[in-house]
């Protein structure tokens, strides 16, 4: 036998040594690379179902592998709260390769230290962290993100359709529709042929009427007073106020059974839905800014001339109306919310008007403002009110602070999360509260969980 065969019996030997003492530390290296992304919370949509999230398992590895032909010295640190991704120090002498990687949710903070020739192995992975669902309550969104209507004035949302979806915008444009499945804003044409004309104007203040809010009124000012009855086939529209009914401009809509109380630039008019005509001039003859009911009482807001009300009409004529003084600090009156009953020295009246100055309340003998004593108040030029519709809370629209509300008749206020946009107009349906902006959409508030 060739005695060179015999030298090769103990090189084999060794290089199969060496192959035994170096796996096993590739295969360490190897597994220590694996890493797992954790989950972060999920802020959810006010009106939408509330998805319930699994409880997360985060785990944060760094691992650093250094192949060194001198000294290593590697202090990998992560300090993480929410979700971060952590990146080591290295300090070396000779080449050094390092691939470290750390995900984790929840706070974690992990500081190991490793001097060696070779691999550099993290600390375990730290327990489980569970992250809390936050609830749609309390969260402000915007219902028409993406379809936006410049000039928007005023909003009216169907209280009988259980999906809010049919909504009315008034706005600088004109009237329009919201279309849920498109997900945008439709123009209210007057005619569909041969030419398409809108109704013209700015659009102050919308009314809904009919059980399946068929029929809608839209006050344009000087552009007139608008009836829509929507029809499967085509909207059929009309203006109520012809030149020859000699109407001062309309800027908002009630209805009270058959009498549309029409606010307007000379005071209140009156016009019979059942016998299309207007009656007889009313004796509030003031700039009327905006109406509210509560029950059968209308309330209207006369600018400089502070609070009316009317509860019923006599035969033929509705000039009983009641009022309440200007707010002393010669404010005047944008809007205004009460009781649907009671005259007010009745301790179960109450009466809340947004003026210029900020809001204020009736106290049984004269309009007051919120003491600040209590906390920040509502004191800055307040555009709009709403209610809820058992009267329970009161909202208000302030520039240059946002939505408030009020759980007292409004004596205190609570600022209603951080909504910095200017707003024209508030409305609520169901448990929703809207907020019309001039150019930023229409805005949300949940204000009570959904029922599934």
């Amino acid at each position: 036998m060739n005695p060179k065969r015999y030298l090769l019996i103990p090189v084999l030997m060794a290089l199969l040594w060496l192959l035994a003492v170096w796996t096993p530390g590739l295969r360490h290296s190897s597994a220590a690379e694996q890493a797992v992304v954790g989950q972060g919370s999920q802020l959810l949509t006010p009106g939408a179902p509330n998805p319930i999230e699994s409880p997360t398992t985060p785990t944060a590895t760094p691992t650093t592998t250094a192949t060194t032909t001198g000294t290593v010295t590697a202090t990998p640190t992560a300090t993480t709260t929410g979700t971060a991704t952590a990146t080591p120090t290295a300090t070396t002498t000779g080449t050094v390769t390092a691939t470290p990687t750390a995900t984790a949710t929840g706070t974690t903070t992990t500081t190991p230290t490793a001097t060696s020739t070779g691999t550099i192995v993290a600390p375990p992975t730290p327990p489980d962290l569970y992250i809390p669902v936050v609830r749609a309550e309390g969260l402000w969104r915007r219902m028409d993100d993406g379809a936006v209507q410049a000039g928007a004035l005023s909003l009216a949302v169907c209280p009988t359709d259980g999906k809010h979806d049919i909504r009315y915008l008034g706005a600088a444009g004109g009237l329009f529709k919201w279309l849920p499945g498109d997900k945008k804003w439709e123009q209210v044409m007057q005619t569909a042929d041969p030419t398409p004309i809108p109704i013209p104007g700015a659009v102050w203040d919308v009314w809904l009427e009919g059980q399946d809010c068929n029929k809608v009124y839209a006050a344009a000012l000087e552009n007139g007073l608008w009836s829509v009855t929507v029809t499967s086939n085509k909207n059929e529209v009309e203006r109520l106020d012809e030149e020859e009914d000699e109407i001062p401009p309309v800027g908002s809509v009630v209805i009270r059974n058959n009498l549309l109380f029409a606010g307007t630039d000379g005071g209140v008019r009156l016009y019979d839905l059942n016998d299309d005509e207007w009656r007889p001039a009313t004796t509030v003859t003031e700039l009327i800014t905006r109406q509210s009911m509560a029950g059968d009482r209308v309330y209207v807001a006369a600018w400089t001339f502070g609070v009316k009300y009317h509860d019923a009409c006599g035969q033929n004529q509705c000039n009983n109306w009641q009022e309440l003084p200007a707010p002393t600090n010669l404010a005047y009156v944008r809007d205004v919310l009460g009781s649907a009953e009671g005259d007010p020295n009745d301790p179960a009246f109450w009466a809340v008007a947004a003026t210029s100055a900020g809001v204020t309340y009736w106290n049984g003998t004269t309009w007051t403002q919120p003491d600040e004593d209590d906390g920040p108040q509502p004191n800055g030029d307040t555009y709009a009110l709403a209610q809820t519709t058992d009267g329970a809370t009161i909202f208000a629209a302030v520039e240059g602070s946002g939505i408030w509300t009020s759980a007292d008749k409004g004596q205190t206020w609570t600022r209603l999360g951080e909504f910095n946009y200017l707003t024209r107009d508030l409305t609520v349906a169901g448990n929703v509260l809207y907020a019309v902006t001039p150019n930023d959409g229409v805005w949300q508030w949940l204000l009570q969980e959904a029922t599934p």
